[in-house]
């Protein structure tokens, strides 16, 4: 059936002539969807194309309900099943006129513990799990996530409570509450200027969900060692760090997802996507521009010409908010820091921005106001700020730049073989399962 091109004036009218022109020859409500989202290329479902139906003024068929078995009878023969075993859960489903395999009873036996069926593949890590749930005492969020990362396997936590009902004993709302007591989130307890550094970094790599009235969840993933570093110091002492090792095919590299539960409402403030709208003192400032440099800035010592002998140091923050470049922007100028906005096209085509501090004077201002905590950067921050003290050359400061971006490219090998064997190790244990 041919669905023409229609202006979308009319194209509810004539799709809906279309549907009631197969239901009338025949056609369920699931075979008309299928039919009409392959002609238009757009999904319907059943029961959009019901509605579309009811709407045309159409009387539906009755449904074939005739070998359909009552849910009160299942839940009867069920309850049959579990008190006096599965031969008389089957003869009295023979009395009732009806034909039922033993599996199809045992599943709605497990239907009425709250039992789900578990795939054979899981079987002996369901098993691990459970002993885990009752001996450590987590929940189930905690207990996915150690599950991922020791086999590579990433169950729903609801899921998982699930399956491992038929290993143990699952725990009450109250029992878990009153474990959670036991391992309760500290509240945020920094300086104005911590906490300044992590909205910063928040606007930069960090993502943040809101998990419940009372938890956030803080993400982050990176291929470098100083990033496990920053995270360690920043976050570590408010609560537990999950680290997942996977391999990013696209790039060919190993990277680790970290990822840390805060309290709230005192973390509340890394919710919100934008630049602090109270006014920041000069401290709260440069440490917001460091926690935002560690995230997504750069700063860079190179040669200004092929002719001359001069260094051109240069710090550079890149983002897709021009509105919170601006801004930033806006601050430095107050501070006597020039800079500029220049836009710039990611390899795939896609639109961002650099602020960009290159004036001598102002990149040292900034250098020497800012408190970085990534490792790299803060290699390349010292010699910065050497470099334009002293007035030195390239020709002075050439062996000591290629000698940081030795150092920094052998730290990054090490950490890699690290994830890679990290990963492996993984890999080879989800094999022998």
């Amino acid at each position: 059936m041919q669905v023409k091109k229609l202006s979308s004036r009319s194209v509810k009218e004539e799709l809906a002539r279309v549907a009631v022109k197969l239901y009338n020859e025949g056609l369920g409500c699931y075979q008309i969807a299928k039919v009409i989202s392959f002609e238009v290329g757009r999904h319907y479902s059943a029961d959009q194309i019901r509605k579309m139906l009811k709407k045309a003024g159409l009387k539906m068929r009755p449904a074939p309900n005739e070998k359909k078995i009552p849910f009160s009878l299942k839940d009867d023969v069920a309850k049959i099943a579990i008190e006096n075993g599965t031969k008389a859960a089957l003869q009295y489903m023979e009395e009732q006129g009806y034909s039922i395999t033993k599996t199809t009873l045992i599943r709605w036996v497990h239907a009425k513990q709250g039992i789900c069926r578990i795939p054979p593949e899981l079987e002996k890590i369901t098993r691990e799990a459970a002993k885990i749930y009752e001996k450590e005492k987590i929940g189930a969020y905690r207990l996915s996530r150690k599950i991922l990362e020791n086999y590579c396997i990433n169950i729903n936590p609801r899921q998982l409570i699930n399956y491992i009902k038929k290993y143990t004993k699952v725990r009450t709302n109250k029992e878990s509450l009153h474990l959670a007591a036991k391992h309760e989130l500290k509240s945020f307890n920094g300086t104005t200027e911590e906490k300044y550094y992590m909205v910063g970094f928040r606007l930069g790599d960090l993502y943040i969900r809101t998990i419940s009235d009372y938890r956030i969840m803080a993400s982050v993933s990176s291929s470098r060692p100083a990033m496990e570093e920053i995270i360690e110091e920043v976050f570590s002492r408010y609560g537990p760090i999950d680290k997942h090792v996977y391999k990013h095919n696209k790039y060919d590299i190993y990277e680790i997802s970290y990822r840390v539960i805060l309290h709230r409402p005192s973390f509340d403030f890394l919710i919100p996507f934008r630049f602090p709208e109270e006014k920041l003192s000069d401290k709260d400032f440069y440490a917001f521009t460091s926690g935002i440099i560690d995230a997504e800035g750069c700063i860079s010592l190179a040669k200004t010409s092929i002719e001359k002998d001069h260094v051109n140091v240069t710090i550079d923050i890149s983002n897709k908010n021009l509105e919170l470049l601006t801004r930033i922007k806006e601050e430095l100028i107050s501070r006597g820091i020039m800079s500029f906005i220049r836009k710039s096209k990611t390899l795939r085509g896609d639109p961002f921005y650099r602020l960009v501090v290159r004036e001598k004077q102002s990149a040292l201002k900034l250098l020497r106001s800012l408190s970085l905590k990534h490792k790299e950067k803060r290699l390349k921050q010292k010699l910065a700020i050497k470099v334009v003290e002293e007035r030195l050359k390239w020709s002075q400061v050439r062996q000591k730049v290629e000698e940081i971006r030795k150092e920094i490219e052998v730290e990054y090998n090490k950490f890699q073989k690290k994830l890679e064997e990290i990963w492996i190790t993984r890999c080879l244990t989800r094999s022998l399962l």
